[in-house]
Parts: C-alpha cells; sequence; structure tokens
C-alpha cells in the first residue's frame, strides 16, 4: 500500500468517525440552538408534469434523514407498542 492510499484510507475513517459523532450529538439533542435550524431544512423544487401541472419535490437533509432513519429502526418495537392500534 503506497503512502497516498494510506493517507486516503486515514482520511477516509477519519471522515467516517466525525460522521458518527454528529449524528450522535443529534440523536441525543445535543445540537446548538444557533445551527439546529440547517438540520430540518429542506429545499423545494417544482418539477413539471405531463399531465397535470407542476409536482413539489422536498429533498432534505441527507444527516438528519439517516439520523432519523437509523432511530426509527433501533426503536419500531417501542413505536408499535406505543401508538397502536392506531
Amino acid at each position: 500500500m503506497s503512502f497516498c492510499e494510506i493517507v486516503l484510507s486515514l482520511t477516509t475513517l477519519l471522515v467516517v468517525l466525525i460522521l458518527i459523532v454528529i449524528c450522535l450529538h443529534i440523536a441525543h439533542g445535543h445540537v446548538p440552538p444557533s445551527i439546529s435550524h440547517l438540520l430540518v431544512a429542506s429545499r423545494l423544487l417544482a418539477l413539471e408534469k405531463q399531465v397535470r401541472g407542476i409536482q413539489p419535490i422536498t429533498i432534505g437533509e441527507v444527516i438528519y434523514w439517516l439520523v432519523a432513519r437509523t432511530l426509527v429502526i433501533q426503536f419500531k418495537d417501542t413505536f408499535v407498542e406505543h401508538f397502536s392500534p392506531h
């Protein structure tokens, strides 16, 4: 393995670790109020449909979605128990 490949691997590992720490902070609610609005921000696009006008599409924050999706999977049974039969 070359020096450049080692540096790239270490850099990739560092980025993954930083993302894990960020996700853990979000999951535990440790996000400063000054940036919390950025986590729920979405872009709204208007796509033209052939038949019936315009289709609104939103593109949400990926990290927020990742944390939310992970928590839903982790606590699925608790949610089902709490919200059933609704």
